[in-house]
This record gives C-alpha cells, sequence and structure tokens, in this order.
C-alpha cells in the first residue's frame, strides 16, 4: 500500500519495511518485564506489527466477556479515530476504569501507524469499583481484584515519558530505515539508469568513451573497442598512449586536458591512425563533475568523418584544378547568375574582349552589339529552356570597337537541389579560321572549276580520238583491223563515259557505280547491230557513289565481258540473254556477276591460259588494280564471278 506525505508523493513502503519487527519486539518485552509497559505497534491498516502480554484483567476477564468487550472496542475505536498527525497523543479511560494511549507514528510528514499502550491506572484503583464490577458481571471477585492488583500505576509524567521514549524510538529508528531503503531504492535506480545508458552507448555506432585526468580508459563502447581492434576489456584501464602514437596521443589528450580545466564541452577534429588506417573523427568531449563538484574525467564522442573530409579533400582538389583550368585556358570562359550578371571572368577572356574582370564582375556582358540583342535574348533563352549544352558561331565586339567571330558554347549551372543558378559559357576566336576557311573555299571553287574544265577537255579529246578509230574502222580492209578499231574505240567511250558523269556531278571525285553500269552497258548494246536479239537484264543494288579509281576499272571490265558475249556467244544470229548484277556483299566488298546463256566454252576451257587481250585485261583489272579475285564457270553459257574491295566515296 502507497502513503501519502504531506509535502510529496505517495511512498512505496509500509511501517514493517522500515523496522527489524523481531528486534524491536524484543525491545518492547524487555521494557514491559522491567518497567509493566504493556505497549504495541499497528500499522495504518490496522495491522499489529509487534504486542507485548495484556495485562490478566483485560485478557482473562474484559475480553472474556461480550458486554465488557464490546466496551473494549469502542474504547480502541474512539483512540483511532481520533490519531491523526496533528494530534500527538490520545489518552482515554475506558468504561471499566483502565487508562489506554495511542501516539502517531509519523516520518518525513507521511503517517505510517501509531504505537499503543496502556491497561494501567493513573491514579490508585478504587476496589470497591472493581468488587461492584466483579458482581455485575459474575467474574470471580478474588481473581479478579487480584488482577487489579497487577494493574501498574503511572503518573501522567512516566506515562509521557515512556510514550514519546517509545514513539520517538520507533519514529528514528524507522527514519533510518526509510533512509537506507531510499538509498537503496536510488542505487537501483542508479544501476537500472546506468545500465539503460550503458545498453544506448553499446548499441550506438558511434565510438564512445570514458577517462579520467590521468588519461587512463573508464569505459568504452563495443564500437569504439572494434576499431581499435579488440574488445573493451583490452583497453580498459590503460591510456592514450598506450593505444595511440605519441604524437597522436599528446595531441588529443591535450583537449581532453582542456576539457577537464575549463570545465566546458570541447569540440574538435582529428586526424588519427586506427589499426593501419589513417582516419578522422569529430571529437565531443564533456567534462563529468564529480560528488566534489571537480571535473576529473570526461565523456567523449566520436563521429567518423573519414568520408567526409576525403569528399572534401576530393572536392578541394578538383575546385584547385578546375580553378587552374580558369585560369590557364586559352578558351574565354565566364559565368553569369540569373540576372545576367558577370560572376566570373578570365584571363582569357580579358585578351579577347580588352576588359579586365574588374570591369566587368557584377555587371552585364558589355560585349553584345546593339543590333544583336535579340538574338542574345533569344540564345539565353534556348539554354535554360534546353537546359543542356547549346553551340552557336556568333558576332560580338570588342572593347577597342572591333568585331570578331566567336565559336560560343553554353551550358546551365545548377545548385545542389537541381535548380537553375546560372550558366556558363566557353567562348573561342574563329575569327583567323573563318578568314581561312573563305580563303580555302575560294581556292577550293576554283580548283574544282580546273578540274570539271579538265574533264570536259579529256571526254572531248576521248570523244575525238574515238571518232578518229571510228573513221579508221571505216577504211579497213579486212574483218580484223576494223574489230581491233571497235574494240579499241569502246574501251575509249567506256572511260570517257567516266569523265562525262564526273564532269555533269557535284562530287568531282566518285560517281554513282549503278547509273555508270547502266549508261556504259546501254551505250555497248547500242553498238553492236545484232543486240536487238538479245535481251539484257541489269539487277544494280549498289546505291552509293564509287570513287573514281573503283568506277573506271569496272566500266574497262564491264566493257570486255560483253563484248565477248555480243561477239561469240550468240553466233549466226541466235537469241538469247546476258544479267548483270552487283551488289555490296559487306561495307568493303563489292561483287559483281556476269553471265549470260550463249553457246559457252569447250568442257575443258581454262580461262587462266588464254593469251586472249580481253581475258587478260578482264584478270588484270580485278587482281592487280582492284585487288579483287576472279571466277568463271561454263554452265548453260559462261559466268563471271568478280569480288573486288573498294572505298566508298
Amino acid at each position: 500500500m502507497s502513503v501519502n506525505s504531506e509535502n510529496g508523493p505517495a511512498e512505496s513502503y509500509r511501517l514493517k519495511d522500515l523496522i527489524d519487527l523481531e528486534q524491536f519486539q524484543s525491545l518492547q518485552d524487555r521494557l514491559n518485564e522491567n518497567y509493566s509497559f504493556p505497549s504495541a505497534i499497528i500499522d495504518i491498516e490496522g495491522n499489529i506489527l509487534t504486542v507485548t502480554a495484556w495485562q490478566d484483567i483485560c485478557f482473562k476477564f474484559h475480553r472474556k466477556n461480550r458486554e465488557t468487550e464490546n466496551e473494549c472496542i469502542q474504547s480502541s475505536q474512539y483512540i483511532l479515530s481520533h490519531l491523526h498527525e496533528a494530534n500527538p497523543a490520545v489518552t482515554y479511560s475506558c468504561p471499566h476504569g483502565l487508562v489506554d494511549s495511542a501516539a502517531p507514528i509519523i516520518i518525513d510528514g507521511v503517517h505510517y501507524g501509531n504505537f499503543f499502550t496502556g491497561q494501567f491506572f493513573l491514579e490508585e484503583p478504587d476496589l470497591d469499583f472493581f468488587r461492584r464490577q466483579a458482581e455485575k458481571y459474575g467474574f470471580d471477585e478474588a481473581s479478579y481484584l487480584e488482577a487489579v492488583r497487577k494493574v501498574p500505576v503511572w503518573t501522567k509524567e512516566q506515562l509521557n515519558h515512556h510514550l514519546y521514549f517509545i514513539k520517538g524510538l520507533v519514529e528514528v529508528i524507522s527514519s533510518i530505515g526509510l533512509k537506507n531503503l531510499h538509498e537503496i531504492e536510488s542505487k537501483k535506480q542508479i544501476k537500472q539508469s546506468e545500465e539503460k545508458y550503458r545498453y544506448l552507448v553499446e548499441t550506438l555506432t558511434q565510438p564512445v568513451f570514458t577517462m579520467n585526468r590521468q588519461g587512463v580508459y573508464l569505459f568504452m563502447n563495443t564500437t569504439s573497442a572494434g576499431q581499435l581492434g579488440g574488445k573493451p576489456e583490452d583497453f580498459i584501464g590503460k591510456t592514450m598512449f598506450d593505444v595511440f602514437p605519441a604524437d597522436i596521443a599528446k595531441l588529443q589528450f591535450a583537449n581532453i586536458l582542456k576539457a577537464m580545466n575549463s570545465g566546458r564541452l570541447v569540440e574538435s577534429s582529428r586526424k588519427t591512425v586506427v589499426s593501419g588506417r589513417t582516419a578522422w573523427y569529430y571529437a565531443r568531449i564533456q567534462p563529468i563533475m564529480d560528488d566534489r563538484g571537480a571535473y576529473d574525467k570526461v565523456l567523449v564522442i566520436l563521429d567518423d568523418i573519414t568520408g567526409r573530409k576525403f569528399a572534401e579533400e576530393e572536392l578541394y582538389t578538383i575546385s584547385e584544378t578546375l580553378n587552374a583550368i580558369f585560369q590557364v585556358s586559352p578558351l574565354a570562359i565566364m559565368v553569369l547568375d540569373l540576372d545576367g550578371k558577370i560572376r566570373m571572368w578570365n584571363p582569357a577572356a580579358e585578351r579577347m574582349f580588352g576588359w579586365s574582370s574588374e570591369e566587368v564582375i557584377g555587371g552585364p556582358l558589355p560585349y553584345i552589339p546593339d543590333n544583336l540583342l535579340d538574338e542574345f535574348d533569344e540564345l539565353s533563352h534556348q539554354v535554360f529552356s534546353r537546359g543542356g549544352l547549346i553551340s552557336r558561331e556568333v558576332i560580338r565586339q570588342r572593347k577597342d570597337g572591333t568585331f570578331i567571330t566567336i565559336s560560343l558554347s553554353s551550358a546551365v549551372l545548377y545548385d545542389v537541389d537541381g535548380r537553375p543558378r546560372g550558366r556558363m559559357s566557353i567562348l573561342e576566336d574563329i575569327s583567323d579560321r573563318k578568314q581561312a576557311e573563305t580563303r580555302i573555299k575560294n581556292a577550293l571553287s576554283e580548283k574544282e572549276t580546273l578540274l570539271r574544265e579538265l574533264y570536259h577537255r579529256t571526254k572531248n579529246n576521248m570523244q575525238v580520238i574515238s571518232s578518229m578509230l571510228s573513221l579508221q574502222a571505216a577504211k579497213a580492209q579486212n574483218k580484223a583491223m576494223d574489230l581491233i578499231f571497235r574494240e579499241t574505240e569502246n574501251r575509249i567511250q567506256a572511260m570517257a563515259l567516266v569523265h562525262q558523269m564526273l564532269y555533269q556531278t557535284q562530287d568531282l571525285s566518285s560517281l554513282n557505280l549503278s547509273e555508270y553500269i547502266r549508261d556504259l552497258a546501254t551505250m555497248l548494246f547500242q553498238s553492236f547491230a545484232q543486240s536487238d536479239k538479245i535481251s539484257l537484264s541489269l539487277d544494280l543494288a549498289v546505291e552509293e557513289n564509287v570513287l573514281i579509281d573503283t568506277a573506271i576499272p569496272c566500266g574497262l571490265i564491264l566493257n570486255e565481258l560483253l563484248s565477248n558475249s555480243l561477239k561469240h556467244a550468240f553466233p549466226e544470229g541466235r537469241q538469247g540473254s546476258i544479267r548483270i548484277r552487283i551488289a555490296r556483299l559487306d561495307p568493303q566488298t563489292l561483287e559483281m556477276v556476269f553471265s549470260d546463256n550463249g553457246i559457252g566454252v569447250p568442257p575443258l576451257f581454262d580461262y587462266r591460259a588464254q593469251n586472249s587481250l580481253g581475258i587478260q585485261t578482264i584478270l588484270s583489272l580485278t587482281e592487280q588494280q582492284l585487288q579483287g579475285e576472279a571466277g568463271f564457270e561454263s554452265c548453260c553459257g559462261i559466268t563471271w564471278r568478280l569480288r573486288f574491295r573498294d572505298r566508298p566515296a
């Protein structure tokens, strides 16, 4: 049960918790034996804790008779009802002539119980009264009077002396017991608190330890010991100088002494070596006061800031590197805020435009010509709306009034939250390059004109030679000479067609191979009288251009193949077909397949053993000039399969 204090919260102790009942019972028994002083201690709940023997008159007579017993109970109830903290003692004479007295037991303002004494007289007893009592209640007079004579007679002074002595003794002993219980409870609470905070400290991922003024570890959590490569018991009792190198320990211990000497929290960051690893720690050193008011130890909590320190060092290195680039870059670099004000302006920008950084920092860009302000505003809008890199060639004005052409690259700068905070621009003066490009373009235009004229003249000269060969063939006296002139004329026409197509194209070094083959095949077909009985099938799958070094050999090869078929494959006006297919096998390989369904060649025909100019021309152009390979088949006519490498134009 809890009992309430007038001055504080409820106590959780009972009276029996505060005194040694066995020892106090022995004390009361001796007092009763020596001084005939019967007494009892009853707690606030009515439990009798200690009691001495009752007087015979009460025990053998008054408590045996129902009527007198009720009167005894009424007497006890009267005393209890009048006992409280403000009433130091209650004395009451019962209807049977005996006196009872009681006093409350109050400790630290809390009413824990009551001390009772009684069954005595405050004056000599009136024996006639007790004879009448014996007669009234039917007691044996002799025995009853004998019991009356045993009841002690006390004066009020004796009563108060004994009453307050025993009551005071109970309160003193109980106070001592209460104090002891408070100390036990405090120690228990302290222990529980220590265990709770020790548990909390042990679960921390931060190193925590306590240390005295001599630098000796008094406590260390598991995290701290683990980072030192051991267990807490490996380090408790050792000094910092036993754990760390002397120079590091000296620096650390200086901060610990500083905290104890000043009585204030000391914060510091320090570099140390833990288990062979260099680490940075942020230390909070809190001095702890002892019961004398002196600071004799400290609590240290460490935060491992190694990652942050390395990041700071890396950031510093990057910052220094970027600053060096900013300072020595041959390109102009500038940074503008969201209001268009210049925040950074490197030396190259000073050289390029003529304004020093002191002149322009904090102001708008000075080099935008008035007639290009709208263009600049549009460019700024594009930079922020796109969010990426913007590159342009623009005209800007120098401090001396001259204009320069610059290559501008600009990008948005963001803060840590991803919000735009400005933009950076990198500029290169390309005025000289633009002038050089103009000169080169003019020179190339002149060379292109000359090359076109050369192609045109070459084509015309070949046409003249072809015409002369045609006239000479007409005057030839036999078919053999006529054939030689015609074949030579066709070869020249094939080369002339290349120059004609080059003259007509924009690209003077390449032409479309499919168009060239189609035009050449058509021209050769028309030069043979019997070609109307022979069909020509073209499968030309190469769309891109090829260099002239590839086109001319292909044209000459096709001239030989087509001429041979038209002359020999279809004798006596036979009908037939010729098929030409060109395809790209891979990005660097072309295949040309030429086939006819003419009379073919003899079974033992060895095309490489032939001395024919046409076959030798085909093999030479394919294998040597085009660095390819040639294959020949004879089945239902002939098939040439030519593969060669090509560099697309």
